[in-house]
């Protein structure tokens, strides 16, 4: 699909999303299911970390383009990552800095 993006946030939603499955599915004792959906979250989350942030500016892409390349404006939408644990510690810290507002 020509122009399709893959917004930062959206990312988030879906990280967050197979970390609950995961959760949901050891309580129910499902615990072959329960690995797979954590262990799909964690490989999302590498991948995620890998395509989005921007060294340079010290910051997660607003989304990828329709190519997977990083559309590097500096925006609030990877702020709504901060609650899922995507982000490592240091990375976090970065995208919640009032400075940068």
């Amino acid at each position: 699909m020509e122009g399709a993006i893959a917004l930062s946030e959206v990312q988030g939603y879906i990280y967050a999303a197979k970390m609950r499955l995961s959760q949901l599915a050891r309580l129910k004792k499902h615990l072959d299911l329960a690995e797979q959906w954590h262990e799909q979250a964690q490989a999302f989350k590498s991948r995620f970390n890998q395509d989005f942030w921007l060294p340079d500016q010290g910051y997660y892409a607003l989304a990828l383009d329709e190519n997977g390349n990083p559309i590097d404006s500096i925006t609030s939408n990877p702020g709504h990552c901060l609650g899922f644990d995507i982000f490592p510690f240091e990375k976090a810290r970065s995208v919640a800095d009032p400075e940068r507002c």
